[in-house]
């Protein structure tokens, strides 16, 4: 499901919107280059 993650701190909802977008992307493989990703 869409849940937005809080461990990147979005500031906005659009941050959030985006986000849970470039997710998404990211599993078709059409991710951004400049996409924070969660590294542990």
């Amino acid at each position: 499901p869409p849940v937005p993650a809080f461990y990147l701190k979005p500031q906005s909802i659009d941050e959030m919107v985006d986000q849970t977008l470039d997710r998404v992307l990211d599993q078709f493989k059409l991710a951004r280059p400049d996409v924070k990703r969660w590294d542990p």
